[in-house]
């Protein structure tokens, strides 16, 4: 309820799911504009980055499609954020790590991607979607 709050504040109007199992776990809508939204949580063990597994608790399939939702939020209960990723535009979709800053290290994946910061995502992202009948 923490990121339904955020967006609240953001002037999105939520609605939640009555049912269990649904592709995303909030929709909200703004301006005409419907967006799906599912949401993730961690805690930074270390305030410098937080890992975010991106996987369904339970189901058939573990792993989301590019299709089930529009935007990944993320919240961080050691920092009190919430960061707003496209779904469409993450290059891996199982996991996630977002970093408060820039530490030394080596990983091809992060070389060849770049690493995501968790300030760039605080605001909730304009992206072209299905408009709301009204």
């Amino acid at each position: 309820m923490i990121v339904v709050s955020d967006l609240i504040l953001k002037g999105y109007e939520p609605y939640l799911p009555t049912m269990g199992n649904t592709e995303c776990d909030v929709l909200v809508e703004k301006d005409g504009k419907a967006y799906r939204v599912q949401v993730k949580s961690a805690r930074s063990e270390d305030g410098e980055k937080v890992k975010f597994d991106i996987t369904r608790p339970s189901a058939s399939s573990k792993h989301y499609s590019k299709d089930d939702f529009d935007i990944l939020a993320l919240h961080d209960f050691y920092s009190g954020k919430t960061a707003y990723l496209v779904w469409r535009d993450l290059p891996h979709k199982r996991s996630i790590t977002l970093r408060y800053s820039n530490t030394v290290g080596s990983n091809a994946f992060v070389d060849a991607n770049g690493r995501l910061f968790f300030d760039d995502y605080l605001e909730f992202p304009e992206i072209i979607t299905k408009e709301i009948a009204g």
